[in-house]
């Protein structure tokens, strides 16, 4: 690999295999219905674009916060009783992803 350079500055190559790491935040019960993940990448990095979030399968409207690396889905409604499965979705700029999924039980 060549490169031209014209200015003195600071130059870094590195090659990002690594998958973000994603942990998925439990909702403490008798909140605001929220659902909440910390996502952390430590190559390329992630943008809102490359980020998402299901219940049930179903995808959810999210927030990405990078400056507290948090990505945030409010509910119009309480969950209902029942077990329910959370999935989170992260993919870095190059391609690198990492799927979690989390089970959820309203009593």
């Amino acid at each position: 690999m060549t490169a031209d350079l014209v200015d003195l500055e600071d130059v870094a190559l590195f090659r990002d295999v690594t998958p973000p790491e994603v942990v998925i935040e439990v909702p403490r019960p008798g909140s605001h219905p929220a659902l909440a993940a910390r996502v952390t990448d430590r190559g390329a990095g992630v943008t809102w674009r490359t980020l998402s979030m299901r219940l049930d399968g179903e995808p959810l409207l999210v927030e990405w916060d990078p400056d507290a690396r948090r990505l945030r889905a409010h509910l119009r409604r309480d969950l209902p009783p029942g077990d329910h499965e959370l999935e989170v979705t992260a993919r870095d700029r190059v391609g690198n992803a990492t799927t979690v999924r989390r089970g959820i039980s309203v009593p």
